[in-house]
């Protein structure tokens, strides 16, 4: 005999077969939908950059399902001339996607930016990108990239990789 009720039964079979999330305002489980997931590379532990060199910024690690994926790049720019400003979540380690969902990585996942800022810049420039899709039948690490080209200065990156289970 079990001392479970049946809502509880019920509750617990519909969370076993549907992956269901939650209903209040605590954070799902593991596996469930709603589960998040996300990681932050601090200013204090930023990357450099190669010019016209992919590089990552940031990696997480996600489990079979369908994920919503987004990233944020913050550039630290010291004296920099660039002519392009780009970024994004990829399904391989320092390389860019191919544009339009190409890459295996949902549509847009790649964000290119003109440079038009004048001479020299120093200061903070920020990349949004996404949320996309990321649809994985084994574990994958996903990366968040950036790829500038400059001819001058330097540049720190870091930022934040976050995901959310849809399904």
């Amino acid at each position: 005999a079990s001392d479970a009720t049946d809502t509880e039964l019920a509750a617990a079979l519909a969370l076993k077969l549907n992956k269901a999330g939650t209903a209040t305002n605590d954070s799902a489980a593991s596996g469930a939908i709603g589960e998040v997931k996300s990681t932050t590379v601090a200013i204090a532990n930023k990357v450099s950059e190669t010019s016209g060199t992919p590089v990552d910024v940031a990696t997480l690690d996600l489990t079979p399902g369908d994920w919503e994926v987004s990233g944020v790049i913050n550039r630290d720019l010291a004296g920099v001339t660039a002519t392009v400003y780009g970024g994004a979540i990829s399904p391989a380690a320092d390389t860019m996607p191919a544009q339009a969902g190409g890459s295996g990585v949902g549509p847009d996942s790649s964000v290119i930016q003109a440079a038009t800022f004048g001479a020299t810049v120093t200061g903070n420039y920020i990349t949004a990108i996404g949320p996309v899709r990321v649809s994985l039948a084994a574990n994958a690490t996903i990366p968040l990239v950036a790829a500038d080209t400059f001819s001058a200065g330097t540049i720190g990156l870091f930022g934040t990789l976050r995901a959310r289970r849809v399904r």
